[in-house]
């Protein structure tokens, strides 16, 4: 009777992230996202200007202070192909 109970929640759980997922694909873009994704990003906006404002900005430090020698990493560090042979 548990597993009965337990795959039918799981295939209830299943059946509703398919439903939002049709949902989000289905829905009309706004500004280059889907619309409810969009409504998220907005609240999201809204809630981070409105505990943080302008002032909680992050510590500058004068140009003195920077490394002298500065390390480089990226592309220009990192061998053409950093995997070793034979992986795939």
């Amino acid at each position: 009777r548990r597993k009965f109970i337990a795959f039918g929640a799981l295939g209830l759980f299943g059946v509703g992230v398919w439903g939002v997922r049709k949902w989000i694909l289905e829905a009309g873009k706004v500004s280059g996202a889907s619309a409810p994704l969009r409504a998220v990003l907005d609240f999201n906006e809204r809630v981070n200007a409105a505990l943080r404002g302008d002032g909680a900005r992050v510590k500058e430090f004068p140009k003195e202070m920077a490394a002298k020698k500065v390390r480089v990493t990226g592309p220009q560090s990192c061998p053409a192909d950093p995997l070793p042979l034979g992986f795939y």
